[in-house]
């Protein structure tokens, strides 16, 4: 039998539902006509048999949102509505089973079913509301809710354990053999319903903003859906609590919100529209791309993959790469990029690194179609090769006369200097012999480019260029320098320096420029810092210049000059090692001694 508060609910069901009947849409009239003729049956049938069967019907559209949503592109929204209809499952399922149950047990165990899903379910439906109504949440605020989510699920799935969520919990079976849990509430249960109470509240207002933002019909009526989502299962909430029936109304309630959240996903298509426009922009590249994972196993391609390597056709997901085409196989396990030509168009492969938080997932091989760009490139080659050629003839002449006017500007030089005559030539050929042995230990190796040992080598023979003004009457002395004469002829490093800005300045070589400069003004510096013109000390001195010094002294000692004799290369080698660390680089003196027997073969040459 329906006892009088059942038949009051009953018609006032079928009043609201006739009332409102032009005011609604005609398939939700359907579905209120539908409960209405259902509910009218309980005249007849037993509620029992009306409740499990409803509630069954509850379970297994929770079953069938669950696939559908499975069959829908993957994305963010995707998987915040199947999480969503899953926890909408396991609260029906809870229901269903707790109507059934016969003992307290099996009542507690779907009591807590229940609360894992009501716990989390609006949760993810404020999470789905934002992401529809484009409303940002931060990540602090998302920690927080889902810290009290656990929390408040913890408590309730261990009401049995203690007093916080349920007081007292007693099984009662009603008049028509539906299974209900009379329950005391805890304070805990208070903290849930305000949390709940306060997702309800948050949704709805966000649903209310949209609305007064859309101006569309179609916007609006699809926040309007997004807003009766919520407000079902809500209002049957408030009911179950208000009017206490003979059978629990919130599993309606989320039948109704799951059948609208589907008309939301498969009428107005709200997740599928980027994610067609991408496979349509995937198929329709120009370029070949295929996608596999860190084990080499197939994970996809677009339909021009498949035209330039036909193998993929027969491939399947997940397959190995084993059976695929010899270009593709060195490509992507022997890592062989290189141009390839199929049907007379020119790829390049590239290949790229799929990460998740720093770990390769697996790669993405991009084939660009590069034909008009080798193309280009080759005509702008041939064109370039043929300035290159014309270029290098003609800058090989200017060099040649570059190096015979430097050549000639040092021996004009010299020509003045009767005390050191072919000290220029020796020097630079000492130079050559030291640059060599340098080369070959590898010492100074990331300064000693062949640019910069070509420099040296052409800048060489102008290091005392600041001899050129200095007196006759003091070049020319045969014999030791006073102090006021020293003084004078320490002044052609600096001397040397200004003329070459005044005359090489203005080259387009500034690497010449520069060393030459280096060379005239610090060939007198000294290890120690006690040389000149500066006074510079250990690398200060610029590398061009501490090898000038070590081969200029030598020049000096074993040559001939008007105040005193030549001295024997053996004795010179000693001075020169007893100097280093002093007046030399250690690491040029160690140099200088491992070529000593070039530099002897060149001593007995040149000053034979």
């Amino acid at each position: 039998m329906i006892n009088v508060n059942w038949d009051t609910h009953l018609l006032w069901v079928s009043q609201f539902a006739y009332a409102e009947k032009y005011k609604w849409d005609y398939k939700y009239e359907k579905i209120m006509h539908g409960w209405v003729i259902l509910i009218t049956c309980g005249v007849v049938v037993k509620l029992y048999q009306i409740v499990v069967c409803s509630n069954t019907i509850c379970v297994l559209v929770s079953v069938l949102s669950i696939v559908l949503m499975l069959r829908q592109k993957t994305s963010v929204q995707q998987q915040i509505t199947l999480f969503s209809f899953v926890l909408m499952g396991i609260i029906s399922f809870g229901y269903w089973f707790l109507i059934q149950s016969k003992d307290l047990s099996s009542a507690c165990l779907a009591q807590k079913m229940i609360y894992i899903g009501s716990s989390n379910i609006f949760y993810c439906m404020l999470r789905f509301f934002a992401a529809n109504c484009n409303v940002s949440i931060k990540k602090r605020t998302h920690c927080i809710l889902v810290i009290a989510n656990i929390c408040i699920m913890f408590l309730a799935v261990t009401f049995d354990k203690h007093k916080l969520f349920y007081k007292s919990v007693k099984l009662s079976v009603n008049s028509n053999g539906v299974t209900k849990l009379v329950k005391e509430y805890g304070i805990a249960h208070s903290v849930f319903a305000a949390l709940m109470a306060g997702y309800v509240i948050s949704i709805m207002i966000m649903c209310i903003l949209n609305l007064r933002q859309n101006k569309t019909k179609r916007s609006k009526k699809n926040t309007l859906i997004l807003f009766l989502v919520v407000l079902f299962p809500t209002a049957m909430y408030i009911s179950d609590r208000v009017y206490s029936p003979d059978f629990y109304l919130i599993p309606y309630g989320v039948l109704i919100s799951q059948i609208l959240i589907l008309d939301l996903v498969y009428e107005l298509g709200i997740y599928d529209f980027n994610n067609t426009a991408q496979e349509y922009a995937y198929d329709a590249l120009d370029d070949a791309v295929l996608t596999i994972d860190n084990f080499y196993h197939f994970k996809g391609c677009n339909n021009k993959a498949k035209e330039l390597f036909p193998s993929l056709k027969n491939i399947t997901l997940d397959d190995g790469i084993g059976s695929i085409d010899n270009i593709l196989f060195e490509i992507i396990v022997n890592h062989n990029i290189n141009d390839f030509i199929v049907n007379g168009r020119i790829y390049y492969p590239e290949i790229k690194k799929i990460k998740k938080r720093d770990k390769i997932m697996g790669f993405v091989i991009w084939f660009y179609d590069v034909t008009v760009e080798r193309e280009k490139t080759e005509l702008l080659e041939n064109y370039q090769k043929d300035l290159e050629h014309e270029v290098i003839i003609k800058t090989a002449k200017l060099q040649e006369v570059q190096e015979k006017v430097i050549l000639g500007f040092a021996n004009v030089i010299e020509s003045r200097d009767n005390v050191t005559g072919g000290h220029i030539k020796r020097t630079s050929t000492y130079i050559n012999i030291l640059l060599e042995g340098l080369v070959s230990d590898k010492n100074y190796s990331e300064m000693l480019t062949p640019s910069y040992i070509a420099h040296i080598k052409l800048a060489a023979p102008l290091h005392d260029i600041g001899k050129i003004a200095v007196p006759d009457i003091i070049l020319n002395k045969k014999g030791k320098f006073n102090l006021e004469e020293f003084e004078i002829m320490k002044n052609h490093t600096t001397l040397g320096a200004r003329i070459i800005d005044e005359t090489l300045s203005g080259l387009d070589d500034l690497e010449y420029y520069r060393l030459a400069r280096e060379l005239a003004l610090y060939h007198h510096e000294r290890w120690d810092g006690s040389g000149y013109p500066e006074g510079l000390k250990g690398t200060d001195i610029p590398l061009c210049a501490r090898i000038m010094a070590v081969v200029d002294v030598f020049d000096a000692l074993v040559s001939v000059r008007p105040y005193k004799q030549a001295y024997p290369v053996s004795t010179v080698y000693k001075i020169i090692e007893n100097e280093s660390g002093k007046q030399f680089d250690p690491a040029l003196v160690e140099c200088f001694v491992k070529v000593r027997r070039k530099i002897e073969v060149v001593v007995y040459e040149l000053l034979k």
